[in-house]
């Protein structure tokens, strides 16, 4: 049993009150870094400087890395393992960014997975698309990417449509 945890580097206590016992769910909020969210969201989990820093109601978030998802307010059940990864993340939700600034200029895109560095990097606005390798769809600035499939090192700008496959 452990009420109120210490804190764990920085000068922000790591937020979440745990009351576990064996077989019982534990329903917390960790932030393991200088600045972390707010208390009030519940089941996130923040590890690196300004992780998940301005978190305000979304849920189910991890960020791992510096300023991984700190510009966070509503997005739920998102997943940003890098530096930089979807930092500039707003409301959008369920994505899945593995890489330094995967999905970094993203301000409300959803149901997204960017894996290596860069990919999806300048894209504001995308759902249902997948970028997998350095780069790939890195350059889609602030068009709406949607529906769109990536393999490799690639640089694509999109110009126009909505469903594109590119290898």
């Amino acid at each position: 049993y452990l009420a109120s945890p210490p804190a764990i580097g920085g000068s922000s206590p790591a937020a979440g009150t745990f009351t576990a016992i064996v077989g019982t769910t534990i329903r917390a909020t960790t932030y393991i870094n200088y600045r972390g969210g707010d208390n009030a969201s519940q089941t996130n989990s923040g590890f690196g400087e300004t992780a998940l820093d301005s978190n305000a109601g979304g849920t189910g978030n991890t960020a791992v890395g510096y300023a991984a998802l700190t510009a966070n307010t509503t997005g739920s059940n998102n997943t940003a393992i890098g530096i930089e990864s979807t930092t500039s993340n707003l409301t959008g939700s369920s994505n899945v960014c593995v890489g330094y600034r995967t999905l970094y200029s993203s301000l409300g895109s959803g149901n997204t997975v960017a894996i290596g560095s860069g990919a999806l990097q300048q894209a504001r606005y995308t759902n249902y698309s997948i970028a997998i390798g350095t780069g790939s769809l890195g350059t889609a600035g602030g068009s709406t990417v949607a529906g769109s499939f990536v393999v490799g090192v690639v640089y694509t700008i999109l110009t126009s449509g909505t469903t594109n496959f590119t290898l």
